[in-house]
């Protein structure tokens, strides 16, 4: 397909030189403040994740090393039962996580415990975690809606077994660590198990999930982060339960199996991302019709000049030998245009010259010999009549007896009138000439055109 139109080809070079660019540019800004802005968002959301889930790790695994602290106080060292019972009851008084410790032998039976009573601590079973030779058992829910884990710690006498230390540890401080972890103003932390089961969440109005022990193996950024080999942090963008976009950020807690993940919902996470980009638009639109309007403005001049040189040349074709263009620019387009005038005027004077010069030429072919067609029929009347036809009694005569010699004595009078008009006018022309001539020549040598050569000029 050839683009004809010289306006068509400027515009298409404009938009591919200047708006073409800019668009490019306008969209690759964009992109790039787009991705920025996600791995900004998503490096600040795991620095957080990251330093939670080892606040955490701290967190359990030192009440873990004091829980074997009292069990070396206590093994080996001879107290008697009510010492070891004092001892376990200023460790709860000091140490508020631990709700009960209890010591048992290892039929299971009861030594001494910082409870007054029956203790409600049993030795776990089923502990499947072990912290520094200290075993975990999977958290519950106790009677105050609080998760709470039961460590417990093998004694030994002489390398021999010689019963257990168990102590009933709330996670309620977890708690506490997890609310104060806010990112933004929709943005909460939460705390998963290995199992799945919540244990805490940063979010006022989705603490009940805790108490009910929801299980988020259904979330997908936790069965990323469980099937991911490393321990690094897992960043993903998914829709949660509620049907909002997230951007969820996850860390594992490798000692302890736990996943601390960090939610945020995108249209706050990218807000700032948001508004540079609207605001980025908008520059790059008022930048860009700028450009449109100011490349119109300098194609406009550009353009002009040629159409009107290409509305002259059309007329001047047409034969308007009198048209002009006025081109007020001071450029190649003005020379050109100053050049088009003058080959116009050259044409004009040209073609006056060329019919004065056809005037001339039948004027003199005239002088030179009459008219061949009037001549012709002059003579053919004369054969007709013979050499009595001018005479008045014949040309009556010759009136009654046939039209045909009327028209011939009619049409020789007619050639014959014709003839002398010419001659008379071409007299006329020929005098007029020469008084033109005299005149200019007259008036060259400055005499008067009423006075002959050899009269006196009056000098005054």
């Amino acid at each position: 397909m050839k683009i004809r139109h010289i306006a068509t080809r400027f515009a298409l070079l404009l938009g591919v030189a200047a708006v073409l660019p800019l668009v490019a540019y306008g969209v690759v800004s964009i992109l790039s403040l787009q991705r920025g802005t996600r791995e900004s968002v998503v490096n600040g959301n795991q620095n957080v994740a990251v330093r939670a889930a080892e606040e955490i790790r701290r967190y359990v695994v030192s009440n873990a090393e004091l829980l074997k602290a009292l069990a070396a106080d206590l093994q080996d060292t001879g107290l008697d039962q009510r010492q070891q019972d004092q001892i376990l009851k200023n460790y709860v008084l000091q140490f508020r996580e631990f709700r009960e410790i209890s010591l048992f032998d290892e039929r299971g039976a009861m030594i001494a415990s910082s409870r007054v009573g029956k203790p409600r601590v049993v030795i776990p079973k089923d502990a499947q975690l072990t912290i520094n030779g200290v075993s975990m058992s999977p958290i519950r829910v106790d009677e105050d809606l609080l998760p709470t884990s039961v460590f417990s710690i093998r004694l030994t006498h002489l390398n021999q077994p010689a019963g257990w230390l168990a102590g009933e540890f709330s996670l309620e401080e977890m708690w506490r660590m997890v609310d104060q972890i806010r990112i933004g103003d929709h943005g909460f932390a939460m705390v998963v198990a290995p199992g799945g089961e919540l244990v805490a969440h940063g979010d006022p109005n989705k603490k009940a999930l805790v108490a009910q022990m929801r299980n988020m193996s259904g979330n997908q950024l936790f069965a990323a982060a469980r099937t991911r080999g490393d321990v690094a942090p897992v960043s993903q963008e998914y829709t949660d339960e509620d049907g909002g976009r997230q951007l969820g950020v996850a860390a594992r807690i490798a000692q302890l199996g736990w996943t601390v993940i960090v939610e945020q919902p995108t249209r706050e996470a990218y807000a700032s991302a948001t508004v540079l980009q609207r605001q980025l638009g908008i520059a790059i639109g008022v930048a860009l019709l700028i450009m449109i309007a100011v490349g119109y403005r300098f194609g406009r001049s550009f353009i002009n000049p040629i159409l009107t040189l290409q509305r002259g040349t059309h007329a001047v074709a047409a034969g308007a030998l009198d048209t002009r263009v006025a081109i007020a620019t001071r450029d190649e387009f003005g020379e050109l245009g100053d050049a088009f005038n003058t080959m116009a005027g050259r044409l004009k004077d040209l073609q006056e010259d060329v019919k004065r010069q056809e005037r001339a030429a039948m004027f003199g072919r005239c002088m030179v010999e009459p008219p061949e067609p009037a001549f012709r029929g002059m003579r053919r009347v004369e054969r007709t009549l013979g050499p009595h036809h001018r005479h008045p009694r014949f040309a009556r005569s010759c009136l009654r007896r046939t039209p045909h010699a009327t028209l011939a004595i009619a049409g020789y009078e007619v050639a014959a009138a014709v003839w002398q008009l010419m001659l008379a006018s071409l007299l006329f022309n020929a005098l007029e000439t020469a008084g033109t001539i005299v005149w200019a020549t007259a008036k060259q040598r400055h005499v008067p055109p009423c006075c002959s050569a050899g009269s006196p000029v009056s000098t005054g």
